[in-house]
């Protein structure tokens, strides 16, 4: 079996990663940390070689911070895209057969705007999702 587990490093995902290893631990698993870059991309205009700059170098750090963090958790992977998208490719490139990830709790206007990676992923994926809140027993 192979679990792959999305983190952002908040509560609710170091719980995915925990029940995934509690509950499934002779299965292959794959940590996989997203940078969204699509507001990095916004920050890039061609005509500002400073601004670019400054995106590029943005988007350098954000990823050596993953690269810390991920291996502090055992080791994991870095992608670039939207959260969603890019980890649902990647379940499918690696033959996932479970998707593990927390979920932030975002509720009201917040949700509403900036919508749920945990949704698209539930509502897209074509494998089981399992979904642990910050409040889930373990």
């Amino acid at each position: 079996m192979r679990v792959l587990i999305f983190t952002d490093f908040s509560d609710g995902a170091n719980r995915a990663l925990e029940f995934a290893r509690k509950h499934f631990p002779d299965a292959e698993t794959r940590l996989l940390h997203v940078v969204d870059v699509v507001g990095l991309h916004k920050m890039h205009d061609p005509a500002d070689s400073k601004l670019a700059h400054t995106a590029l170098e943005l988007q350098q750090n954000l990823t050596a911070e993953a690269e810390l963090k991920l291996a502090e958790l055992g080791g994991g992977i870095v992608r670039y895209g939207h959260p969603a998208e890019v980890g649902l490719e990647e379940a499918r490139s690696w033959n996932a057969d479970l998707i593990a990830m927390g979920t932030g709790g975002k509720k009201g206007l917040v949700h509403l705007l900036m919508g749920s990676v945990a949704e698209q992923v539930v509502r897209d994926a074509p494998i089981p999702v399992l979904i642990v809140g910050d409040h889930d027993r373990i």
